[in-house]
């Protein structure tokens, strides 16, 4: 789950607030409005405090376990707070007017949030080599060499290279069950940012931020620096990280991205810090 904090504002925050409130914490008069203000931080400390966890107010890992439980003892743990995230973001994905194959697409790549590298810095591990080695097309699930690299004939396949656009390519197999790379939006496996936004010019579906609303399943592009990819330099202008957006959230995007400090990850990325958007499903 996101990290939530006093000055934070949309629709997770207000979902934060009705699990707070069915909790009974209801604080001085807290509401369900969206804006994590004082009274709400107060009704989460308050929250914590009952709960023993650490009482700063923040809505971390542990406090969404806590909220997510319908009993009185701490049971929930990551897997059940990532499946009740689950229902709520598809729940917003719907309202958002998301397409079938975006659905699809969105429900695929959040169900990897969690999963990691192993060791760090390696760009492969055993909960996502499924990403990595393209397994739903390539059938292969061993780690000895980069089929990414293999694929399109690059040197040193011992090397696993960075792997958010990977990853952006075997979310739409898994979600799609592709028997070929051509059964996905690309017609290839694409494992580079600049080459996935090239793909995007060609086809008339790339847009830089502010032309036009953003759709649950778009694909956005950002610089590299911030990113928390390994590729983070400090050259912003330059593509350098790649995810799914989750939904609109005003200034904001609710994403979920592979290669995200070694990780999948679902972040909250504020629109002004991207570069554009790839709206996929607008494609020949």
């Amino acid at each position: 789950m996101l990290t939530l904090r006093k000055g934070d504002t949309g629709k997770l925050v207000y979902y934060m607030q009705k699990r707070i409130k069915k909790m009974g914490e209801k604080g001085d008069g807290i509401s369900a409005d969206g804006f994590f203000g004082d009274i709400t931080e107060g009704a989460v400390i308050d929250f914590q405090v009952r709960w023993d966890l650490v009482a700063d107010g923040v809505v971390g890992p542990r406090t969404w376990a806590a909220l997510m439980t319908t009993g009185d003892e701490l049971t929930g743990g990551p897997l059940t707070v990532k499946e009740e995230a689950l229902e709520m973001v598809m729940d917003i994905v719907g309202e958002q007017g998301a397409s079938d194959a975006a659905y699809l697409f969105i429900r695929e790549a959040w169900g990897w949030v969690g999963s990691q590298e192993k060791p760090w810095g390696s760009n492969k591990g055993p909960s996502i080599r499924r990403l990595v080695q393209g397994t739903q097309v390539t059938g292969q699930l061993k780690m000895k060499e980069s089929e990414y690299k293999k694929h399109w004939k690059i040197q040193q396949a011992w090397f696993f290279p960075p792997w958010c656009a990977i990853a952006i390519s075997s979310w739409f197999a898994e979600a799609f069950e592709a028997t070929s790379w051509d059964d996905i939006p690309f017609g290839n496996w694409f494992g580079g940012v600049t080459q996935t936004m090239n793909w995007a010019k060609r086809e008339g579906v790339f847009r830089l931020v502010g032309d036009g609303k953003v759709k649950p399943g778009e694909l956005f592009v950002m610089g590299r620096r911030g990113s928390g990819s390994d590729e983070d330099d400090a050259m912003p202008e330059h593509a350098g990280h790649i995810g799914v957006v989750v939904f609109d959230d005003g200034d904001y995007v609710v994403t979920v991205e592979g290669n995200a400090g070694n990780a999948v990850r679902s972040k909250r990325r504020k629109k002004s810090d991207l570069i554009g958007f790839i709206d996929w499903e607008g494609a020949n």
